[in-house]
């Protein structure tokens, strides 16, 4: 009695599951039943880890937590493995999991708002799905379907709340002020000031921007454990997101520019090492609509190029005006009535640390301004002569847009540039060009 095109698409689905091959889950195992409860536990907790260090919160608990960690992998995460065409999860429906896509591949559909039809994203292994589920009463705005025979870790989300209220090692108070946090990103996401919340992503939960608006002692301690789980012994660290080792004396660096409020260490997506720097930077045009920009610096190790705006770090309980106000008067020693602030914005933009060598994250407080005066050429006198010896006519320092400002052993060298010149000796196919725009530069005299 089932109407022929309905008959006809069970038959078709039907016959292409029994087709398929199906991945192998616990329940294919009866001989795991025969081990003992313990280890088979360790067993779990040896499958589980892996996955879980990929969150930057859940892969603190090894360090932090193994006993917790070892409840979250018995009692909290179950696995399950959609065949093609399977529905994960359906709009509408109340998320009571977050899911972790281990193999395979999801397709994410969204209904558009207006305009009618779907969204469709694909989800590839490493991606979270329904994270608000750990830290609200979340309902999916999405569907998700298996695009092939996928695995999937789930984590429900009472189960892991309960774990970690009774976490120990600060572990608890850190999952407090993150979850509380990530709520408050749910809530105020809405345009224009951020995009809805989706399955997939809710702007501003990224950890490192998260962890950076946590009580200091609360930072120290998301610090204090990664440096931990980066030891390797004989005083030197290894770890996803280094390109090199990090000895004892970098570490004493990070962890002091952590105690400072200049910088976070917390573990990225994916289980790597990041740096998080708040910086304050300045975009300051002179008449010709031309930028001031460091082009290098001089110290105990002669010259160093390095085209970049300048800026400077957010110090602890410190907002960007204050920064703003010190990197005009120490970094520049300009005048700040010579200088007319025009609007802010906040950018954030990710490179390799040149002195640790790790991922960096830089959240930036662009301060947009026109400068109204000219270099105090009593306070700098600098002699440049520029050796042009590149095939491309790089920019020259000219007259009084040299600019050179002593700060201890360090005398940082600044120029107006035009904007496509910046972004060419900003960029790795510039850095010979810079190179060759600096070889001589010569400071006869220097002043604080």
């Amino acid at each position: 009695g089932v109407d022929g095109p309905v008959a006809a698409r069970v038959k078709s689905q039907a016959l292409r599951k029994l087709q398929q091959r199906k991945l192998v889950s616990q329940e294919d195992l009866p001989c795991l039943e025969s081990l003992s409860v313990a280890l088979r536990d360790d067993l779990r907790v040896e499958v589980c880890r892996p996955q879980l260090r990929g969150h930057p919160l859940l892969g603190m608990l090894p360090y932090l937590d193994p006993k917790a960690l070892r409840t979250l992998c018995t009692k909290a995460v179950d696995w399950l493995y959609p065949r093609i065409h399977d529905e994960l999860f359906c709009i509408g429906n109340t998320a009571q999991s977050a899911y972790l896509l281990v193999s395979g591949e999801l397709w994410y559909s969204q209904p558009r708002d207006k305009s009618g039809g779907e969204i469709t994203t694909v989800v590839s292994p490493g991606a979270w799905l329904s994270e608000s589920a750990f830290w609200s009463q979340w309902k999916h705005v999405g569907t998700a379907t298996a695009a092939v025979d996928s695995q999937v870790m789930t984590v429900d989300g009472e189960a892991l709340a309960e774990i970690l209220l009774k976490a120990r090692r600060g572990m608890s108070s850190i999952a407090a002020s993150y979850g509380s946090m990530f709520h408050q990103c749910i809530v105020k996401a809405i345009p224009p000031a951020a995009a809805f919340p989706n399955d997939l992503e809710v702007p501003f939960t990224d950890f490192g921007d998260i962890v950076r608006t946590m009580a200091p002692d609360v930072r120290v301690v998301v610090a204090e454990a990664t440096l931990a789980m980066l030891e390797a012994g004989s005083g030197a660290w290894r770890f996803p997101g280094l390109s090199r080792a990090i000895d004892a004396e970098m570490a004493q660096a990070l962890r002091g520019e952590v105690h400072a409020g200049k910088s976070v260490i917390v573990l990225g997506r994916g289980g790597g090492v990041e740096r998080v720097v708040s910086l304050v930077v300045l975009e300051l045009k002179d008449s010709d609509d031309r930028l001031l920009v460091q082009v290098g610096s001089v110290g105990e190790d002669g010259l160093k190029t390095d085209c970049r705006l300048p800026a400077e770090k957010l110090r602890e309980g410190e907002m960007g005006g204050e920064a703003y106000e010190r990197l005009l008067a120490r970094k520049l020693c300009l005048a700040s009535e010579t200088v007319e602030l025009q609007h802010t914005v906040e950018r954030v933009t990710q490179k390799e640390s040149d002195r640790y060598g790790i991922k960096t994250k830089y959240l930036r407080k662009v301060y947009t301004a026109r400068f109204s005066g000219s270099l105090n050429s009593e306070l700098v006198d600098v002699c440049a002569e520029v050796a042009d010896r590149t095939e491309r006519d790089p920019p020259r320092v000219q007259g009084d847009g040299r600019h050179m400002v002593v700060d201890g052993n360090t005398t940082r060298i600044y120029t107006w540039l035009e904007e496509r010149d910046f972004e060419h000796l900003a960029s790795p196919a510039g850095a010979a060009d810079l190179e060759a725009l600096l070889s001589n530069i010569a400071p006869k005299r220097r002043c604080i």
